[in-house]
């Protein structure tokens, strides 16, 4: 069969590559290493590409992937997990390089969960399988293109009983972290002699260990591994950035606390090392997030890339890890600095920065040219330094891609995998994760959004800032609510922050909830650990109360793309049917603060979607309004949304204290006013329109907007008249096209 390869010469057009002036020069040098200047000219190049139901290229039609980062050795291969086969719902593993592969694993398990994998240069990837239907499938598992096998090669180690970023090296060891139920530490796994070596333990396996706890870690040729940790004694604020020898000896490459610094502020939990034994990160260098930038260090130098206000060419830095090789480069993703920011992805050696591919761009596919809608994981750099990232388009479709250097690349041949019989398929199953319930009432929800308000200094969500385009000449499908969000004060008794919301259409949704506390910043009294349930319909409610509590739920999440960074937030990964669901918000411990609850639609391109959203919470003055945000994507059309803020009517509900007279602020990306109001019949229009709606408030002194958005961030602020306050309700309806 001809193979079919479809590639994009990369053209660099201005701001796109930036280079610092000799001043900036003087104080982020060059990373050592046999340097690669840039820019770089590139080809990039389709791998993979998957979509739910549709047609794929080097997969099974109908197979699926999704925040998903992909893994790219030396010579151009690359490994990425697969969420669905075809039209099973089992797991599996891709494999292929230079526009050739196919899936060489598969699970056979639709109960089954992997991990996001990693290759080495003999083409050797390990992935940790979990979540099976029989236990005994459980472990880690090494793929060889060599032979095509793939192999189970421990349940162990010694009683672990999940693995975290488990790293093959060339020397045939696995890095990673491993976790003991309780105690985690950081080891290696020898495959050919099973021998496994504990580097470091937390101080629950290890009384004479200083880390209370161990962040995911990174591996590389030395056998050293690298990992960010929790200090005995110190506030859970600070962490360390450790390099570990086998020995347990270890450098510190850097330290830090969120709220004091002194240097190093707010560190992503996400790390990368390369073979000079220089780790990368991302950090603020002072309280401002106009700091926030990349670092690397390696114990005895460390280089500050450029700040996100410095001009350099990018104006955001994404929370995935930056990727670090052994030739002087960092690939990262954040936003350009166009007038309207895109998610790209990037390349840099500390002085130029080139912007490779983003949102808003169009690349080829085997179905033709298609515009990106979002970046998808995180990116992969190699020492060549050509770059693997994920996208998904407008239309839905998700795909890997390559930027090769320039040159049409040699396709490498994969093995074909030795069959393996598969098991009939079963219903998909409901992720639902397995969390202890606590009985709490349930809320009947309203509706309101969840996207992290531009206003809140809560941390964007991976990659979902910018819309996608607009103009098309045919009649355009109407963009829908891909993530909402509110930003609340959360009390006790009744006012704990109770978010509600609603999921139409007839697909299963999957989504990610999450409540925010300890990584918020800029706003005083943040709550300090939030505990979420999630109340279903016919069915107990899920409580979390730290998003790592369950390993399976752990790794599901992380394999979002977009886990909390502070280890006391909440998270819950479920898939659910179509129905009402109400999200509850309190303190451990009945402890009070500022928290932001999320829910982002992981598979906006089924039939269902995230239509309405309402969070119930007590309205304050100052910074302690309530917030809520929403992001309109998926699709390029414009899309009719109502806004409504709801007190007065509150009081015959059996609600004490409702907010007497709310008023409605509704804001776009830049912050600039797109339409307020305080009495929903002030305007005859909007009145009108809120009334065909069937959605006029019951109040007259409550609040309601209606208004026509083109996809992008959007922030409606909830506030009393006249500073007053009460509990209050914030709801967002998506109506579908205009």
């Amino acid at each position: 069969m001809a193979k079919i390869r479809i590639t994009l010469a990369v053209a660099l057009l201005a701001p796109a590559l930036i280079l610092m002036g000799s001043e900036q020069e003087t104080n982020v040098p060059q990373l050592s290493g046999a340097a690669i200047s840039l820019p770089i000219v590139y080809n990039i190049q389709l791998q993979v590409r998957a979509d739910l139901g549709g047609t794929a290229f080097n997969l099974p039609n109908g197979s699926t992937f999704n925040s998903v980062t992909s893994n790219l050795n030396d010579a151009g291969n690359v490994a990425v997990k697969v969420n669905t086969i075809g039209l099973t719902t089992s797991p599996g593993l891709w494999f292929g390089g230079h526009g050739s592969g196919s899936a060489v694993y598969n699970a056979n398990d639709n109960d089954a969960l992997l991990s996001d994998p990693f290759v080495n240069q003999s083409n050797q990837v390990s992935f940790p399988r979990f979540a099976s239907a029989s236990a005994a499938n459980d472990g880690l598992y090494l793929y060889d293109n060599a032979t095509g096998q793939t192999t189970r090669v421990t349940s162990g180690p010694l009683g672990a009983t999940s693995y975290t970023n488990p790293e093959i090296n060339d020397n045939g060891l696995i890095g990673m972290r491993v976790k003991f139920n309780t105690p985690q530490a950081l080891g290696t796994y020898n495959v050919a002699t099973t021998a496994f070596i504990n580097y470091v333990t937390e101080t629950l396996g290890d009384p004479n260990s200083r880390y209370s706890f161990l962040y995911a870690p990174a591996f590389n040729n030395n056998n050293r591994l690298a990992a960010q940790a929790n200090i005995n004694g110190e506030a859970s604020t600070y962490k360390e950035v450790r390099v570990w020898n086998a020995d347990g000896t270890s450098t510190l490459v850097a330290a830090g606390d969120s709220n004091i610094g002194p240097v190093f502020f707010a560190m992503d939990n996400s790390i990368s090392m390369n073979n000079l034994n220089q780790v990368a990160f991302t950090t603020r260098t002072s309280p401002a997030a106009s700091t926030r930038r990349i670092v690397v260090g390696d114990g005895t130098t460390t280089t500050m890339f450029p700040t996100v206000s410095d001009g350099a060419g990018f104006t955001s830095i994404d929370f995935f890890a930056p990727s670090i090789n052994d030739v002087g480069l960092v690939a990262f993703r954040g936003n350009d600095n166009q007038p309207t920011p895109r998610d790209s992805v990037f390349v840099t050696d500390g002085v130029t920065f080139q912007r490779i591919a983003g949102v808003n761009d169009t690349l080829p596919t085997d179905a033709g040219p298609q515009v990106v809608a979002f970046l998808m994981g995180g990116v992969s750099l190699n020492n060549q330094g050509e770059v693997a990232f994920g996208v998904q388009f407008t239309g839905g479709a998700n795909a890997i891609y390559v930027a090769y250097q320039g040159g049409t690349p040699t396709p490498t041949p994969t093995v074909a995998p030795t069959a393996t019989p598969t098991a009939t398929p079963t219903a998909t199953p409901t992720a639902t994760p397995s969390v202890s319930p606590t009985a709490t009432a349930t809320v009947s929800p309203t509706a309101t959004p969840t996207a992290t308000p531009p206003a809140s200094p809560t941390p964007s969500p991976t990659a979902t800032t910018t819309p996608p385009p607009t103009a098309t000449p045919t009649a355009t499908p109407a963009a829908q609510t891909i993530n909402l969000s509110t930003r609340m004060r959360v009390l006790t008794g009744d006012n704990v922050g109770i978010g509600g919301f609603i999921i139409t259409g007839t697909a299963p949704k999957h989504v990610l909830l999450r409540a925010i506390g300890p990584s918020i910043t800029g706003v005083p009294g943040v709550l300090a650990d939030p505990v979420m349930e999630l109340h279903r319909p016919g069915a107990a409610p899920i409580t979390n109360d730290n998003w790592r509590d369950d390993p399976a739920q752990e790794a599901a999440i992380i394999a979002t793309g977009i886990p909390p960074t502070n280890d006391f937030e909440s998270a819950i990964d479920a898939t659910l049917d179509p129905g009402a669901y109400t999200a509850v918000v309190r303190g451990n411990n009945n402890t009070t603060g500022v928290a932001l609850v999320e829910v982002y639609d992981l598979n906006p391109g089924v039939d269902s979607k995230l239509a309405n959203l309402s969070t119930r919470a007590f309205v304050s003055t100052g910074d302690d309004i309530v917030i809520a945000g929403f992001i309109l994507g998926n699709q390029s059309g414009n899309d009719r949304i109502v806004v409504r803020g709801i007190g007065p009517s509150l009081t015959a509900l059996g609600v004490p204290g409702a907010l007497a007279n709310p008023t409605l602020e509704l804001r776009d990306n830049n912050g600039a006013l797109v339409l307020g109001n305080n009495d929903w019949q002030d305007d005859a229009a909007q009145a009108a329109e809120l009334t065909a709606a069937g959605l006029a408030p019951t109040d007259p002194l409550e609040s309601g907007l209606a208004a026509t958005l083109p996809p992008g961030p959007y922030t409606a602020l909830l506030a009393g008249s006249n500073n007053g306050t009460g509990v209050g309700v914030v709801e967002v309806y998506d109506l579908g096209a205009p």
